[in-house]
């Protein structure tokens, strides 16, 4: 891991953090809650001055950025009776097949 990557990752970690803190006061279980979006973009570049010796001066920026971070809930699949008692309705292939041998389609 390089240097400038590790300082990202401390914020991202230490956002979730956050968040974790804020939706546990809130009374919501944390436990089923996952990453659904994450996006970081470019702030406007922020300029400074740093004295030097003998007069000059020389720029001192800074890079700041936005994270936005969105949470949701995991859904819990359950089956529904009209999933398990629906049957597969055959292919044309089949259907054809059944029709050559005399059944009904």
């Amino acid at each position: 891991m390089s240097y400038l990557q590790r300082p990202t990752l401390c914020l991202v970690i230490h956002i979730g953090c956050c968040c974790c803190y804020l939706l546990q006061s809130k009374g919501l279980d944390v436990d089923t809650l996952f990453i659904s979006h994450i996006q970081v973009n470019k702030a406007m570049q922020q300029r400074r001055r740093t004295y030097r010796a003998h007069g000059r001066i020389n720029p001192y920026m800074s890079s700041p950025c936005h994270v936005e971070l969105t949470l949701s809930e995991k859904e819990s699949n359950v089956k529904g009776e009209a999933e398990e008692s629906a049957q597969r309705k055959p292919s044309k292939a089949q259907r054809a097949k059944l029709l050559r041998s005399g059944a009904k389609a």
